[in-house]
């Protein structure tokens, strides 16, 4: 969805957010090789970083609304956008608004070395504002919440400080890039810690994608890929993770499999957006 910027759906909320424009950036470079797009939204959406450093989640913007996901997912357009040109302004010129939005998270991070969001399940607009833990929608059950929420958002972190401590080296900030990643390096013995004490965990098909993505785990994802290909299609920044998580494993035949399913699907039903959930009849507005 595309109009004067990335757009969250065009007949219904045509809002630029983080986490949606991330994915639809990569889509407008191999389908359209554009990449001013891209550029505007990472240049404009920390427009909307408040005192406190949050982003709205759809920044700029007046909602007074907070996505932690989306915050990373914006970092992590910038490292794209410069693995992909090669263009260090980018970084360089960014570099400040990154470290503020990375020191936003402190506040949450606990003993154990992870972040714990206390989660607030609410698009409204409140006095102070609302901090929606949210990754993903999960079609008839709802959105992603509980752990299996809390522990995407880590794998997803981890992989954020990894990839922003290769920009901060770029820009000379070898102190701060150094510090990304001993937080990683947390982040991922903290979550080591819980996959071997409630293995359980990885039978959510989002922290095992995010956790694969993220290096945390391996070896796993190829089964998933099978049961999401069954399913038909998936969420849109999910369906991303999964393809980067197969990616990671070198796995080509799945993520053909799983993209010409999951696109072949949308298009026999006649979609002319891509499904924000598996069961197609739920992005009915």
């Amino acid at each position: 969805c595309i109009s004067d910027t990335f757009m969250d759906n065009a007949s219904r909320e045509r809002q630029q957010y983080g986490g949606d424009a991330f994915v639809q950036a990569i889509y407008a470079l191999y389908h359209f090789s554009d990449l001013q797009m891209w550029q505007q939204f990472i240049y404009q959406f920390p427009q909307g970083m408040r005192e406190d450093k949050a982003i709205q989640s759809g920044g700029p913007w007046p909602w007074d609304q907070i996505i932690p996901a989306w915050q990373l997912y914006w970092m992590l357009a910038v490292y794209e956008y410069y693995s992909v040109t090669g263009d260090k302004s980018v970084a360089l010129e960014l570099t400040a608004q990154i470290l503020k939005a990375l020191e936003w998270f402190d506040q949450y991070l606990g003993p154990d070395g992870i972040l714990t969001i206390i989660e607030k399940f609410d698009w409204e607009n409140k006095p102070g504002g609302v901090v929606w833990n949210f990754i993903d929608w999960q079609g008839i059950d709802g959105q992603l919440i509980g752990e299996p929420a809390r522990l995407s958002l880590n794998a997803l972190y981890c992989l954020t400080l990894e990839k922003v401590s290769e920009l901060l080296e770029l820009a000379k900030e070898t102190s701060a890039a150094a510090d990304c990643r001993n937080r990683a390096d947390q982040v991922r013995q903290g979550m080591k810690t819980i996959f071997e004490s409630t293995p359980e965990v990885l039978d959510s098909d989002h922290v095992l994608a995010y956790s694969t993505w993220a290096g945390l785990v391996n070896g796993k994802v190829p089964m998933l890929a099978d049961k999401i290909a069954a399913d038909g299609c998936d969420f849109e920044t999910f369906n991303y993770a999964l393809i980067k998580a197969l990616e990671m494993e070198e796995n080509d035949a799945a993520i053909i499999e799983l993209t010409r399913n999951m696109l072949g699907k949308m298009l026999t039903e006649g979609s002319d957006t891509i499904n924000e959930t598996r069961d197609s009849r739920l992005n009915q507005s």
